[in-house]
């Protein structure tokens, strides 16, 4: 039960970069982070963004889900958020703090 406790209030707090892509901007978020948050591959996921925030939220109802790619063998979960509304909230090189929190992730602007 306490393992199960800690798992429910560990956060991982990170800095990714918002990147420009032909499909939009771009934030990529990968590996064992997203894991330790319930986000392995495979696991569905929703998307709500609003003013300088995007929350990612674990939803079985949803048809997103995060992706796999090996590395050494090994699963490593990516999720991939490419799409023009991000452009919204964020400028291309800004960096954003990512809070990965248990079935959340929480994407803000500086």
């Amino acid at each position: 039960m306490e393992f199960f406790n800690m798992l429910m209030t560990k956060q991982t707090i990170k800095q990714t970069t918002v990147r420009t892509t032909t499909k939009g901007f771009q934030i990529w978020l990968e590996g064992n982070d997203l894991t330790e948050a319930g986000f392995s591959v495979k696991t569905p996921y929703t998307v709500e963004m609003s003013d300088n925030k995007i929350l990612l939220t674990v939803d079985p109802t949803s048809k997103r889900k995060v992706t796999n790619s090996k590395k050494n063998g090994q699963d490593r979960p990516i999720i991939d958020l490419q799409n023009k509304k991000i452009c919204k909230f964020f400028k291309a090189g800004q960096t954003v703090t990512v809070t990965l929190s248990f079935n959340s992730i929480n994407i803000r602007g500086e």
